[in-house]
């Protein structure tokens, strides 16, 4: 028996005791296998082709006993050196002891603002040395160990399901803890991240906005001066979190302003685009099969675009900024409003007009749109 360490000689010596045991429960399961195949060859069973007859299993078995008896031998040659190497060693593991109590007394993870992943890496690292040193001396270290395990361990759910917004039932979560894990820092800390969160969450839904692009997002790091780089496929709600929304909101509407005005000069040139590539298709042999709903689509995009010419033409009296007008608040409400009254007005006055027409037909020239131009 030729092992490299003490471990390995603990370890083995228990596997093969463990061995000795299951030997005595395994010999009864091989005369009921014998007996078994015995009572089938009276019955006159056809036997598979794969069938495992007893004699194999007997002859595996004899020559695992015999394995298991030179194994015992071994253990008993070596049993005095190695009991002498457990005392050199116990002298050893004393001295890692002291050692790692001084190190946890020094290092625990109990400062709020650690983030989950990092204090349950320290806590883990701590725990795999105290189970090394499983003994009375480190068990005061371990208690400790165990009761900030729970602690980080149900906090780390909470920090985890920050990224799903249910801001309301996480503070709830984090009061429901019971006294022993709220008396430690980390867990006031959370709380009171997840009232600053909450005050911020309209503004996260802001940055959700299609309008913002890959430019913005840049821009945002920069403003802000955020570590690292903007990645799209790593960027998690954590990473607005840490913008410090709450501070930095002033910031951050700057450059949701710039994203909204540009979005609606894309949008307006996208669709001058749109409008050439569909007279273009004209000159398609092919066009005959599509020419209907190419016709419908070139009549919206050519009535979006003189609606736009015409809103530049009047809105220059007010402001000449199309950004200016993003800023009024909640300005698409008031334009819905003003859309509803406008629509009502109109019935109202063709409806006005088409009975003036009937008392004085020769009004009936002048069109409906005359009327409101005017």
């Amino acid at each position: 028996m030729q092992i490299s360490s003490t471990t390995q000689a603990v370890t083995f010596i228990t596997f093969v005791q463990d061995l000795d045991r299951k030997v005595k429960k395994w010999e009864p399961d091989i005369e009921i296998l014998g007996s078994g195949e015995k009572t089938l060859h009276r019955q006159r069973y056809q036997f598979p082709a794969d069938w495992l007859y007893v004699d194999q299993i007997e002859g595996e078995w004899n020559v695992f006993n015999a394995l298991l008896k030179r194994k015992n031998s071994a253990i008993q040659e070596q049993i005095g050196a190695l009991q002498m190497r457990i005392v050199a060693e116990d002298k050893v593991v004393q001295s890692k002891i002291d050692a790692l109590i001084a190190d946890w007394e020094k290092e625990k993870p109990i400062s709020g603002d650690l983030k989950p992943d990092i204090a349950m890496n320290a806590i883990n690292l701590f725990e795999t040395r105290v189970n090394r040193l499983q003994d009375e001396h480190s068990q005061p270290a371990a208690e400790e160990i165990s009761d900030l395990k729970a602690v980080w361990t149900a906090l780390s759910g909470i920090w985890a399901q920050l990224a799903e917004l249910p801001l309301d039932a996480l503070l709830t979560s984090t009061r429901e803890m019971s006294r022993k894990m709220r008396q430690y820092q980390a867990s006031k800390f959370v709380q009171e991240k997840i009232q600053l969160h909450q005050k911020s969450v309209a503004l996260v839904g802001e940055l959700k906005s299609d309008a913002l692009r890959e430019r913005h997002w840049k821009l945002l790091y920069k403003n802000l001066r955020l570590s690292g780089h903007y990645a799209p496929s790593q960027m998690t709600l954590g990473t607005i979190w840490d913008m410090d929304l709450k501070k930095n909101e002033s910031l951050i509407r700057q450059v949701l302003a710039q994203a909204t005005g540009e979005v609606a000069l894309e949008e307006y040139k996208t669709g001058n685009e749109h409008t050439s590539a569909l007279s273009q298709m004209k000159l398609s042999p092919y066009y005959k099969t599509f020419e209907e709903d190419a016709l419908i689509w070139t009549d919206r995009l050519n009535r979006v675009s003189e609606m736009f010419n015409k809103w530049i033409d009047v809105q220059p009296f007010k402001s000449p900024y199309v950004l200016d007008v993003l800023q009024i608040p909640e300005v698409l409400k008031t334009l819905d409003k003003l859309l509803e009254s406008l629509r009502k007005l109109q019935k109202a006055l063709g409806e006005y007009l088409e009975r003036e027409r009937s008392s004085f037909p020769r009004c009936y020239l002048w069109e409906t749109r005359i009327y409101w131009r005017s």
